[in-house]
């Protein structure tokens, strides 16, 4: 797939072959294809999903780097061990997802609404070389992430009330503002 590829042109185009049976299917109520002993939807990296309404959609193990994903629904999506690194998700709504094992390192995360998602084991930033992960006034009230890593992401302003960080890395990260009321921290 080609940069700039659009939702609409993968699913006249599944993965390079417009024969395929589920091609006029939406995305998410495709089968997942079967490959060296391991499931996955597709690889979708560098698509452009703008605004696509993927609630509840089935994305584990997706590949989706370098993705644009700005305004996208995810409400209650999984996705599950995800890459979604360096993908922009600006004012994408991953509230309830299952983002558990999900790779965000470099996304960009600016006013997100990431309300009761599960982030435990996930990696918003893992290298510096990666990029600062960017989660600027993002709604993530009640959010999970143990043993996770926000090493050197920009939280300023993110909304972290009641949040579950604990043994989460948050070496060189920026709080400025950052609302932690109730948060547990324990081990971070």
């Amino acid at each position: 797939m080609s940069s700039g590829t659009t939702l609409f042109d993968m699913q006249n185009d599944y993965a390079g072959n417009s024969t395929h049976p589920s091609a006029a299917q939406p995305l998410a109520e495709r089968p997942a294809r079967r490959s060296a002993g391991r499931f996955f939807v597709a690889e979708m990296e560098g698509i452009d999903f703008g605004c696509a309404d993927l609630s509840r959609a089935k994305l584990t193990g997706a590949q989706m780097a370098k993705t644009t994903l700005t305004g996208v629904n995810f409400h209650r999506a999984d996705l599950f061990a995800a890459d979604l690194r360096n993908s922009n998700l600006t004012g994408a709504d991953l509230s309830n997802c299952d983002l558990r094992g999900t790779q965000l390192g470099g996304a960009d995360l600016t006013d997100a609404n990431l309300f009761g998602a599960d982030l435990r084991d996930g990696t918003l930033m893992t290298a510096a070389a990666e990029g600062g992960t960017k989660f600027v006034n993002a709604e993530s009230s009640n959010l999970e992430m143990e043993r996770g890593s926000l090493k050197g992401a920009n939280l300023s302003g993110a909304r972290l009330a009641s949040s579950v960080l604990a043994q989460t890395d948050l070496s060189g990260a920026i709080l400025t503002n950052a609302v932690l009321t109730d948060a547990d921290l324990s081990g971070a």
